[in-house]
């Protein structure tokens, strides 16, 4: 036996004995599979012939049946050589057949008593989008795609790639959502794993495209193998080791950026294929600029200042049994990112929180008889700080780290059937350390921890010519360790233990408990004048949320390819999703809050129900998708699909850390005194008790009852071949969303700059969308020569919330059912590109990604609840008085009048219509140019390439934003500090903004110029 099938058949068995107990999520398909007819001249079916398919990475073989159809399933992607023989008959070989993960390559071969056939191709690159037998609507990138898209070899922006596809509409922030759904309403497979986690709803993996061999991006006609996401799913598959072994290296530096990047892999296979191996690594360092980087921008500072990021990837393959019929892979990737942010900020300035001087002033600072003091002392510190007087010292930042394993053991019952299962673990670990994070108040940090381990089977068998059944399903199991807090707003959140004082200073909104007025912070009371001693607390409670408890999430599914005619494909199927979260059986009863009525008595009220349709969500879901031939060069598809989202679990638990021990401090020791109304409007007997209630009453809930978000899609497409390499694919889709998680957000106090800090939100299955749009693709493939690209999205999105990370809701306008258009995606993205690629080595390319303007503006209307009792819901004018935040109107101080009759004396003057998001932003494209020249030639060659992005200088920002310094003066006029900070001296970094309410720096890409070096070995 050979070193390499030792050494494979060792690391195979540990790895099994280290990941049996182990496992991930959910699964997209990582295999395809080639299928045809065989037949003479004159199309009479050919039985018993020999077909076989070859490729670097994989060969197979099968024999035609009566019929003359054979099928040789689970194959992983690479493009193969079929090969068909038969005594009697010319053996005929079809070269360039290409396979893509769950898709077919159909392949007819005809057989004729003659001389050998050889090289004819009969099937299209896998990344063209005429695809007559393709039931999805999928489009498919391979590693040369890449390179065309970014203009460099082996660069990992997934989302670069992902925002030039169709169905994909980049959101205001720079973010890819699939036909305009949510951030967290889609999915990410990495080599079948998926690459989502189950906490926040995001990806794990910061997008990194590492050792990629094809992107599949399905936008909402994907089959029942794919879960948990409304929108669509991005599936990648990651390269795998031949023979004879290859790899590639890149090297890149980048002007004005301090950016430079390296990557490199490496991928080998004994010559049977029996054992492969693959590595890959990219690495990056990159500091940020923006605009010309020479205008100053105060509105960016302190944004994303420096990132940094290590992935590396391995994937090992052994084949073993008497036919090779047994694959075992074991599939690792492990990142690390760095994203700092404080752009144009000294962070050994910066203050914390509890040494903010307009934190301090806010909470009476100078008030006291320590004239240094102030109720700020008392709150929680920030993680790592050490001192109330403290600067902070360093830049705002988020980490993650992520690890991703798969072992899967695939055995192939024939060439038609085979079997897989499969354990995965996903470990993802993401930190938001944000101290600054703007200024006064708004300190925060999120800990996001997770890991998830599933164990998943599928088996696929072609029953006959017709039918192609795969049934499937998994379980995994998720381990959570969800922190978040803005550690100072435990001020605003704790009024009954702060005391009276917190109310006196305007920092809470209530006295607190009359019969305790000075709380049960020994260090607030002394400041209140009162010589309490001995009270339990030295801090205010820690307001931070958590989710820890786990959950699982299982899946069954059952689909049929079948073909009941020549040019006739459907895909049917039906799948069974469930989730069972370990909340506590009395999560209800610790819901618990309280109102005050108008006798001062505490009213607790228990929290809604926490229902099994929130803690064991489920949903059946079938799905449909057709396709046809009707010629031969045109095919129309058609998909319908019922889906189901589950909600991120940071939306339904946010549990506290309260010590049990404060339980002691109670009615009978002395220590607690009981709130109005005890023993008959309430029955709170402790501290402990009573600070949960606090916490749930001004703070988030403890436990929110919010189901699955779901929905129900539709699309239809042309696809048109138009001869030498053209095709055009036009898809309309419909989708509805409903359930959908939005939040309600109060506004807790200004800053004196007129700057708005909000509290927590409250989640609600309130939100809907009606989503309809286009998706249009045009493309020219050749190998040599010109080839090119365009792609293009029209979507039309009416929701009753306007963002797609937690959005927010109006409940007066839900109440009306009143839609608006939203704005965090712009009408219509597109992206062009054209390639050129000399036989003589020689590259040039151009892209050119564009949006039409997103939709911005507060309108003219509002929907406020009003009439007599204060609960009916009304349509208003936009007015300071209906309005504290966003409002188009401005009132008379003296004078304002009602919400339903203001006595107006000022507005913005803007061209807003009566919705929110009627003004465009600019519309915006940019032009990136990429040319490279190889030195040698043959598989060990060296190419230089230069790369210049955004080469006319286009600086523009995709949405103006609302200033808080905004002052007016009469009808489209401004005041002359407006723009001015009420917090210049208080604050470091208080610039002066422009004076209109709209804001628009040139704050856009800036220009940049790349040189690399690629090396192919």
């Amino acid at each position: 036996m050979s070193s390499p099938v030792r050494y494979a058949r060792a690391l195979a068995f540990v790895a099994v004995l280290l990941l049996l107990s182990y496992g991930s999520q959910s699964r997209a398909g990582t295999t395809g599979s080639i299928q045809g007819y065989i037949s003479d001249v004159n199309g009479h079916p050919i039985a018993g012939a020999t077909v076989s398919v070859s490729a670097p990475v994989y060969s197979s073989h099968t024999s035609s049946g009566v019929d003359g159809f054979y099928a040789i399933n689970g194959l992983p992607p690479d493009t193969y050589t079929v090969t068909a023989a038969r005594t009697g008959f010319a053996t005929a070989q079809y070269a360039g057949v290409t396979v893509i993960q769950d898709q077919t390559a159909r392949t007819d071969i005809r057989l004729v008593v003659d001389v050998k056939v050889l090289g004819k191709q009969t099937a299209r690159s896998t990344t063209s989008i005429y695809q007559p037998r393709q039931t999805a609507d999928a489009y498919t990138i391979n590693s040369q795609s890449v390179t065309n898209i970014t203009g460099t070899p082996q660069n990992v922006s997934e989302t670069a790639v992902l925002n030039a596809l169709p169905g994909i509409t980049t959101d205001s922030n720079g973010y890819p959502v699939i036909r305009a759904g949510a951030e967290n309403d889609e999915g990410f497979q990495y080599d079948g794993v998926d690459a989502t986690e189950p906490v926040s709803g995001q990806f794990i993996n910061s997008l990194v495209l590492n050792g990629v061999s094809r992107l599949v991006l399905s936008t909402g006609g994907y089959d029942v193998t794919n879960g948990n996401t409304n929108s669509g799913v991005v599936n990648v598959v990651v390269k795998r080791g031949s023979y004879p072994g290859s790899g590639e290296s890149t090297a890149l530096i980048n002007y004005p950026n301090f950016d430079h990047r390296l990557a490199f892999d490496f991928g080998e296979s004994t010559p049977n294929n029996r054992f492969s191996y693959y590595f890959s690594f990219t690495g990056l360092r990159d500091t940020v600029t923006y605009g010309d980087d020479k205008t100053f921008l105060p509105l960016e500072g302190g944004g994303l200042a420096y990132d940094t990021g290590n992935d590396l990837l391995s994937n090992f393959i052994y084949h073993f049994g008497a036919r090779q019929e047994n694959e075992l892979q074991y599939f690792g990737d492990t990142g690390t990112n760095l994203f700092q942010f404080g752009y144009a900020q000294d962070s050994a300035i910066l203050p914390y929180d509890s040494n903010n001087l307009v934190t301090r002033l806010r909470s009476g600072l100078g008030l006291f008889a320590d004239p240094n003091a102030s109720v700020v002392d008392f709150a929680p510190l920030f993680p790592g700080q050490v001192g109330v007087r403290q600067n902070i010292g360093y830049s705002d930042r988020q980490t993650e780290d992520h690890n991703i394993e798969k072992i899967n053991l695939k055995h192939q019952f024939s060439a038609s059937s085979f079997g897989e299962v499969r354990v995965t673990r996903t470990d993802s670990l993401v930190n938001f350390i944000l101290p600054w994070n703007g200024g006064a108040q708004t300190g925060q940090f999120e800990f996001v921890h997770s890991i998830s381990r599933a164990l998943a089977f599928d088996y696929t068998n072609q029953l006959n010519a017709r039918h192609a059944v795969t049934l499937g399903g998994d379980t995994n199991f998720t381990v959570p360790d969800f922190a978040i807090a803005r550690p100072t707003l435990a001020m605003q959140f704790a009024p009954l233990e702060c005391g009276e004082l917190c109310g006196l200073l305007g920092l809470a909104g209530s006295l607190g408990n009359p019969n305790a007025p000075g709380g049960y912070v020994q260090g607030i009371a002394t400041l209140d004048g009162r010589s309490s001693l001995g009270l339990p607390l030295t801090t205010l409670p820690d307001s931070a949320s958590r989710a820890t408890d786990p959950l699982h999430r299982n899946d069954l599914y059952i689909k049929d390819d079948f073909t009941p005619a020549d040019r006739f494909d459907i895909t049917y199927g039906v799948r069974w999703d469930q989730e069972v979260i370990d909340l506590p059986p009395n999560a209800a009863a610790l819901n618990e809050y309280y109102t005050v009525d108008s006798s001062g008595l505490f009213h607790v009220l228990p929290g809604p129900a926490i229902s099994a349709d929130v803690t064991r969500p489920s949903q059946v879901s079938p799905r449909l998708a057709v396709a046809y031939q009707a010629g031969s060069r045109d095919a129309i598809r058609f998909s319908f699909g019922k889906n189901i989202e589950f909600t991120p679990l940071s939306n339904i638990e946010n549990t506290y850390a309260v010590s049990p021990t404060l339980a002691r401090c109670n009615i009978s020791s002395g220590c607690y005194t009981p709130l109005p109304g005890f023993g008959t409007t309430n029955h709170i007997t402790n501290l402990y008790q009573q600070i949960l209630l606090d916490l749930n009453t001004n703070s988030f809930a403890q436990y929110t009852p919010v189901r699955p978000q779901r929905a129900i899609n539709y699309d239809l497409s042309w696809n048109h071949d138009f001869g030498q390499g053209v095709a055009m694919r036009i898809t309309p889709y419909y989708r509805k969303g409903y359930d959908y998680v939005a939040v309600s957000t109060p506004l807790l106090f200004k800053l004196a700059d007129g700057t708005p800090v909000f509290g927590p939100g409250r989640e609600e299955n309130a939100g809907i969308n009606f989503n309809t749009g286009v998706e249009l693709s045009i493309q020219k493939s050749a190998l040599f020569g010109l080839s090119g690209f365009f792609s293009a999205t029209y979507d039309n999105t009416l929701a009753n919330y306007d963002s797609d990370f937690f959005p927010a809701v109006n409940n007066a306008a839900i109440a009306l059912n009143h839609l608006f258009h939203v704005s965090y995606v712009a009408p219509v993205t597109a992206t062009g590109g054209l390639a050129y690629q000399s036989r003589h080595g020689f590259h040039a390319s151009v892209t050119v990604p564009f949006e039409s303007g997103y939709r911005y503006g507060v309108g003219k209307h509002t929907w406020v609840f009003g009439g007599p009792n204060g609960t009916t819901p009304e349509e208003v004018l936009n007015t300071d008085l209906a309005s504290p935040v966003g409002n188009y109107y401005f009132t008379d101080p003296s004078n304002p009048g009602t919400v339903e009759h203001p006595n107006i004396t000022g507005s913005l003057g803007t061209a807003d219509g009566n919705d929110p998001g009627t003004l465009k932003g600019p519309a915006e494209a940019f032009i990136n140019v990429a040319i490279s020249q190889d030195i040698g030639a043959g598989p060990n060659r060296i190419a230089l390439g230069l790369r210049a992005d955004n080469i006319l200088g286009n600086y523009s920002i995709s949405t103006p934003i609302d200033s808080a310094r905004y002052h007016n003066n009469g009808f489209g006029g401004y005041a002359s500090n407006s723009g001015i900070s009420g917090l210049i001296g208080l604050e470091p970094y208080r610039y002066r903004l422009q004076p209109s309410f709209y804001l628009n720096e040139p704050a856009g890409g800036a220009r940049t110029y790349s040189l690399f070096v690629n090396i192919k070995y």
